[in-house]
C-alpha cells in the first residue's frame, strides 16, 4: 500500500498495478466510444485510478469512460480531474461509477 500522507484521500493507494497498462475508452454524451486508448497506471485505489495517457482527444472532467481489465472486464468510471503535462500527454484521476440498470 502506498500512503504519501501529503493529502487526505478517500481510499488508500495500492502499488500492485503501478506501471501496468490499461485500455480506456473515452465516451461521448450518448455513451458511444469516441476513441480507445492505452494508459499507464500511475496508482490505484478501491475508488479509482490515476492514469497517464497520450491522446489527440483532450479528456475532460466529468467525462464518462470505460476501463477494460483483462481479468475483470469493463468497469465504468468518470474523469474527476485532468492535468495536461505536454502536447497530447495527460494525467487523469478516475473514479469508478455505479452500474445502472436501464429499462
Amino acid at each position: 500500500m502506498i500512503d504519501s500522507g501529503e493529502d487526505a484521500r478517500k481510499y488508500a493507494r495500492y502499488g500492485l498495478e503501478q506501471g501496468g497498462v490499461i485500455q480506456i475508452d473515452l465516451l461521448d454524451d450518448n455513451d458511444s466510444i469516441l476513441c480507445s486508448l492505452f494508459a499507464l497506471i500511475v496508482n490505484s485505489s478501491r475508488g479509482g485510478h490515476e492514469l497517464l495517457l497520450m491522446s489527440n482527444f483532450p479528456p475532460c472532467p466529468n467525462q464518462k469512460v470505460q476501463l477494460i481489465f483483462p481479468e475483470l472486464g469493463v468497469l465504468p468510471a468518470q474523469i474527476v480531474w485532468t492535468k495536461q503535462l505536454d502536447k497530447n500527454i495527460f494525467k487523469l484521476g478516475l473514479e469508478y461509477i455505479a452500474f445502472t440498470n436501464q429499462v
